[in-house]
């Protein structure tokens, strides 16, 4: 009997149950308690906020505008090289296009040699001592960091032969100035590489053929001296036979048998008699010149003018089409005020929002205390 009561008094009573707090449910912090703590600490964000609206209203104020101007490019005409083209085109010179010609230009351009070699011509350097003791400054450095660095060469990604030489400076008018004259001075400098290569490699076949019609020219005086002394030697066989004229080889000749062949070529030059050898080498030396009778000299000689004819003037040839000239700039390209003023808010309220969680954290316990209630 009491074991019967026991066990229903015990399955009467219910059994405590005690549940335990999660660390991860005390750490847990929602959008709610994040925007409490915010507005809460709201005067630390609007003190941020003002600081980098003022530090960006002070660089805006005392910063120097500065301006781009570019000039718009794309490749030469083909009229404008077309000299280079033919010359390039004969005798085994390599050959120049359009595209050819363009690529030299734009290697040109971005080649750092020439923009110094221009920085020096055009006198920039006084644009950047004006008002400065020129006795401390480095003109390399003043090159790099002042002209070097504001030369720009964009590419467009959906047209490479569209490209854009841009500089920036202070003077808006200067700027558009340096970007016209930079095309202008690399256009040239560009032509004149060019143009020298081709008469170059025309001028080493023109000495050749000059060298060769010279040679041809020596030989043929040598080779007349060489035939005046044969005839004065056979002259002088045929005085002393008594050979006046040819009268006297058919003679000779008709003595030979009606058989035997005759060999007229290998006559010897004697039997011609005096008068013939007489005249011939009055002839001889009368001969002014001996270009008529030289083998292959005129043929030399017109290959050599046509390569006279191919010599390329640089005057008329440009290695780029000037789309569009750099024109002065009617705003500035640097600093822009929206995108300052934009970048000063995001900057105060991110630090504002820093700080504020900063110091949260520094506060006590943390975000909530032994309670469970929200701190203050």
């Amino acid at each position: 009997m009491r074991l019967d009561n026991m066990d229903k008094s015990t399955a009467a009573a219910p059994m405590p149950v005690y549940i335990a707090s999660s660390p991860l449910q005390e750490d847990e912090v929602s959008l709610s308690d994040l925007a409490r703590i915010i507005v809460r600490r709201k005067w630390v964000v609007m003190g941020c906020l003002v600081i980098c609206l003022l530090v960006a209203a002070l660089y805006l104020y005392f910063a120097d505008p500065v301006y781009k101007s570019a000039a718009h490019l794309l490749p030469p005409q083909q009229a404008a090289i077309q000299r280079l083209i033919v010359a390039s085109n004969n005798f085994g010179i390599e050959k120049q296009t359009t595209d050819s010609v363009y690529m030299r230009f734009l290697e040109n351009i971005r080649a750092t040699g020439l923009r110094r070699e221009f920085f020096d011509d055009a006198g920039l350097v006084d644009h950047y001592l004006s008002g400065v003791d020129s006795a401390d400054v480095n003109i390399d450095g003043l090159f790099i960091e002042r002209f070097n660095r504001n030369v720009t060469i964009d590419v467009d990604g959906k047209n490479p032969a569209f490209v854009t030489v841009g500089f920036a400076d202070k003077d808006a008018e200067f700027s558009a100035e340096v970007a016209n004259q930079l095309v202008d001075f690399v256009d040239k400098r560009t032509v004149a590489q060019l143009v020298n290569s081709v008469n170059t490699s025309l001028a080493a076949q023109m000495g050749i053929l000059q060298r060769d019609i010279a040679i041809k020219r020596n030989m043929a005086e040598t080779r007349k001296q060489d035939t005046i002394t044969q005839l004065r030697e056979a002259r002088s066989i045929a005085e002393a036979l008594g050979i006046v004229d040819s009268s006297a080889m058919p003679i000779v000749i008709d003595k030979l048998r009606k058989d035997v062949p005759v060999n007229t070529v290998q006559i010897p030059l004697y039997m011609r008699g005096v008068k013939a050898l007489d005249i011939e080498i009055k002839a001889l030396e009368s001969r002014e010149s001996a270009d008529p009778f030289i083998e292959g000299l005129r043929e030399h000689e017109e290959k050599l003018n046509r390569l006279k004819g191919l010599l390329v003037d640089a005057a008329g040839v440009s290695a780029v089409t000037l789309d569009m000239p750099a024109r002065t700039p009617y705003r500035r390209d640097s600093p822009r005020y929206a995108l300052v003023l934009a970048l000063a808010v995001s900057a105060g309220i991110l630090l504002g929002l820093v700080m504020v969680f900063a110091a949260e954290a520094l506060v006590g316990k943390g975000m909530y205390d032994s309670s469970g209630e929200y701190g203050r």
